[in-house]
């Protein structure tokens, strides 16, 4: 929640290499919990056995799941990659999202100030992972956060700080939505066909793919730059 883009599960890794990862290790835990008695349950008490599954996976390794990299993902376990990611989110946001039983020692920390939680929001979704700000629904989320944040600063009687991304498709993004003037919150759209239908991105379609291809290159530079940045230094060389 406080580091999004902090790595465990993912560390040294880029690409493919993520989701073979964690499959292996959500295989891993399927086969611990089957061993110990208790199989894994879908509807156990306040998704406990969801935390089992996927609690060492880090949010690089949850976005793989989420997006089933590979195809190597069941519905169920996307659907449960997604909500641990949303709760982590909410929960940066001050918006409470977890087990009714802790749900009483929950404080907001924006104490309703809706421009702050936005901003909180934008400072969040900044920090994930190349793989993540790679994709439409990212860059979607971005952009309407954004515009949800400059909205709510001004309604205070304030002027909103400059907090555009250099994400390109954000960017774009927040230019459409800017000139439309749309309700930023209605609809997330989570792919680039799905953007192309959208009224209020009319007149920006001739500069999507570009903004994609430019996208796909950065996060996948990204990626590989930090795999390496986070690749454990090997040992001393063993003697002959």
């Amino acid at each position: 929640m406080s580091d999004p883009g902090a790595v465990s599960s993912s560390a040294g890794l880029s690409g493919p290499a993520i989701a073979k990862d964690a499959r292996a290790r959500m295989d891993a835990q399927y086969e611990a919990m089957k061993a110990g008695g208790k199989p894994f349950d879908f509807d156990s008490f306040e998704g406990r056995d969801w935390y089992s599954l996927m609690g060492d996976l880090d949010r690089r390794s949850l976005e793989a799941v989420r997006s089933n990299a590979g195809g190597q993902f069941s519905k169920q376990e996307q659907d449960i990659a997604q909500s641990i990611m949303a709760q982590q989110e909410g929960l940066a946001m001050g918006l409470y999202n977890g087990p009714i039983s802790q749900e009483a020692s929950f404080v907001d920390p924006f104490r309703g100030d809706e421009a702050a939680r936005r901003k909180a929001n934008l400072t969040f979704l900044d920090a994930v992972g190349p793989e993540e700000k790679a994709s439409t629904e990212w860059a979607t989320r971005r952009a309407s956060a954004q515009v949800s944040y400059e909205i709510l600063t001004r309604e205070k009687g304030e002027e909103p700080e400059t907090l555009e991304s250099d994400n390109p498709l954000a960017a774009l993004i927040k230019q459409a939505m800017d000139r439309s003037q749309s309700d930023p919150l209605r609809h997330i759209p989570k792919t680039p066909e799905e953007l192309k239908t959208q009224a209020w991105f009319k007149g920006f379609e001739s500069q999507l793919d570009s903004a994609i291809a430019q996208n796909t290159a950065q996060g996948i530079a990204q990626g590989i730059a930090q795999a390496k940045a986070t690749t454990p230094p090997s040992g001393p060389a063993k003697p002959a």
